[in-house]
């Protein structure tokens, strides 16, 4: 046959079959590297595990999806980054990249330790090592053992006491004296409700040891870190410890300066996952706005405020900058006004949800400063502040409607609100427009009938104290603490006036920041009571406290078509109203939920749900978020 006859038979042009051959390649290789690239080699096996007591999702979804909001406009950025640009082959225990062939197995630890008085092991590593790996990006790999939640597990039927082992995921590797070895990352998931995320602790793989970098394992005094303290359970007998190994590139620094007068404060560091460097940004841009000699380029996210450096290991770190004469979230200012008028108390962070948050910044593009603010005082510290030129204005309507202000059971007016001089605003020295609101009018959205429930192993006088930034109402009167009689059948008689109660109950504001929701759920309403019983056993609550609570939340999930729902546990509710109870209880399951209507259904990252056991004197609070509807 001829090549005329196979096509291509014009002067010049290739022939078909040529063609085919080369279409057919080309498409191959972009499907492998397709592959590669998006970390498909994966052999890590998502399953997911129950128990009748608690439900414990210790495995994490692998799948890149990014909460979708309202606007739609959601964006993952990538300013720069090294995470999965690098080759990686599984086969079998061996892992494959360039330059490195590992085995797997001589590192997997098969037994966990049964007696507690193991001691620990401590090595020193050559501090060499830190200079010669090879940051790859983070890549899921089976689960290794290091920690005796994974053993116990096995052991007690599918049991972990709530404690979950977060993935597993190989960062890098190395080559030291004639050997090589890996970086792997890796915790254990705290014992509370919502625990999600990443690991934080680093593992080094070499010379068949395992061996902690202690140095690196995540703070214990922050409710953004959703893990245990790995050294309580680490396989001791065979997982070791460096407590002095150090990677000083990775070190960063409580402050960095990026402009004479500017200090950005150091918030939190990234944990492993595929996602590391790839920020939520909420739908807006990010831009450069310096580079330090060490540290690299410092990026701003232009809606969030929030400040990024991305390490050598591919993880960011976030910072934040707060105008010193703001450092005090305490302090309210004084204005005195161009007309002579002085009125105290403008706070300078916003309100929202069930605590309070950070600086009140306004996004860029809701106000035009030159032409819809002037100059109209100064407060007490010296700062030039500005007002609306037209009090018609998008933001002051968006305050007002988020306000509770009970004057004699009732809202005060708009035209009211405008007298009072709610909002004035001072521009930083980044430019950036800061809001203050007087802080007589507090956000409707507060933490909405949290209900305590007492369940003591016997009759016992119980002081409860809430350290919150006000009260709008509780029940019975709180005073300083409640004063009770706690009853195993969680009876509660109130010491004062004799009164028996079901629960303590209370609204208000926290006194700490809620955290933002990275995870959650949407349903429609019709599914709000099937959803609510088949999720809050998971959360821990039983009988009653499962019907108190879809009494108070349904009809308050009825007018819009979907909802989406989060949910905070234990650590979080610490954080934005601590809890104190005397006698100490045994075991405290606090719960928060979160929610906001949807016109239309979202794809989210579903939440992972359990809860500690219920054991010896019990205490169990649940509430929500008002203002929502």
């Amino acid at each position: 046959m001829s090549a005329d006859n196979l096509g291509g038979n014009e002067k010049g042009s290739l022939p078909t079959f040529l063609i085919v051959i080369l279409a057919t390649v080309f498409i191959g290789i972009s499907v492998i590297a397709g592959y590669i690239l998006g970390g498909g080699f994966n052999i890590r096996d998502n399953k997911k595990t129950e128990s009748q007591n608690a439900i414990v999702n210790d495995e994490k979804k692998t799948d890149d999806v990014p909460m979708v909001t309202s606007t739609g406009k959601d964006v993952f950025l990538q300013p720069t980054s090294s995470s999965n640009n690098v080759p990686v082959v599984f086969e079998g225990s061996v892992i494959k990249l360039p330059g490195l062939s590992f085995d797997l197995a001589p590192y997997h630890v098969l037994d966990g330790d049964q007696d507690s008085s193991v001691l620990y092991q401590y090595v020193s590593l050559s501090a060499a090592i830190a200079d010669k790996i090879q940051w790859i990006g983070f890549y899921p790999i089976d689960r290794l053992g290091f920690f005796n939640p994974e053993h116990n597990k096995t052991a007690n039927n599918g049991s972990t006491d709530g404690l979950g082992v977060t993935d597993y995921y190989l960062a890098g590797w190395f080559e030291y004296g004639g050997e090589n070895g890996l970086v792997v990352f890796a915790d254990v998931s705290c014992d509370d409700m919502g625990c999600g995320g990443g690991p934080y602790s680093p593992f080094i793989l070499y010379n068949n040891q395992v061996v902690l970098l202690s140095r690196y394992k995540p703070p214990s005094d922050s409710m953004f870190f959703a893990t245990e303290n790995p050294l309580d359970h680490i396989v001791r007998s065979q997982v070791k410890i460096d407590k002095d190994f150090q990677i000083t590139y990775l070190e960063f620094p409580a402050q960095i300066t990026i402009k004479p007068g500017i200090v950005l404060d150091y918030v939190s560091t990234e944990p492993a996952s595929e996602n590391a460097g790839l920020i939520f940004r909420g739908g807006s841009l990010t831009k450069k706005v310096a580079t330090l000699s060490v540290w690299g380029d410092v990026y701003l996210e232009q809606t969030l405020h929030n400040f990024y450096l991305l390490g050598r290991d591919g993880r960011e770190r976030v910072y934040e900058y707060i105008p010193d004469v703001f450092k005090d979230r305490e302090e309210l200012s004084t204005v005195v006004f161009n007309d002579g008028l002085t009125i105290n108390g403008y706070r300078h962070w916003s309100m929202g949800g069930c605590g309070r948050s950070g600086l009140s910044i306004v996004e860029a593009g809701k106000i035009d400063v030159a032409k819809d603010l002037k100059e109209v005082g100064r407060t007490t510290s010296g700062l030039k502040v500005l007002g609306l030129v037209n009090s018609d204005q998008q933001i002051l309507h968006d305050f007002y409607n988020s306000i509770f202000f009970p004057a004699k059971g009732e809202k005060i007016s708009y035209e009211d609100f405008v007298r009072e001089r709610p909002a004035v605003f001072w521009v930083d020295p980044l430019d950036r427009l800061i809001m203050l609101q007087l802080n007589k009018f507090a956000p409707i959205a507060e933490c909405g009938k949290p209900v305590i429930y007492l369940y003591p192993q016997e009759d016992v006088r119980v002081k409860v104290n809430l350290q919150v930034e006000k009260f709008s109402y509780t029940e019975p009167e709180y005073g300083k603490g409640w004063q009770l009689l706690a009853k195993p059948n969680g009876e509660i008689v109130n010491l004062v006036d004799g009164k028996k109660y079901p629960y303590l109950l209370w609204e208000g504001t926290g006194v700490g920041e809620q955290p933002k929701a990275d995870s959650g759920f949407v349903l429609a309403r019709e599914e709000v009571d099937r959803f609510f019983n088949d999720k809050l056993p998971q959360l821990g609550l039983q009988g009653r406290e499962i019907s108190d609570f879809i009494e108070f939340w349904r009809p308050r999930m009825i007018n819009a078509p979907y909802y989406f729902v989060t949910f905070y546990g234990t650590k979080a509710m610490e954080q934005i109203a601590p809890l104190k109870v005397e006698p100490k209880p045994d075991t405290v399951i606090r719960i928060l939920m979160d929610y906001h209507p949807l016109e239309k259904p979202a794809i989210v990252q579903e939440q992972e749900l359990f809860h500690r056991p219920r054991t010896g004197f019990t205490v169990i609070e649940w509430g929500g978020v008002l203002g929502r509807e």
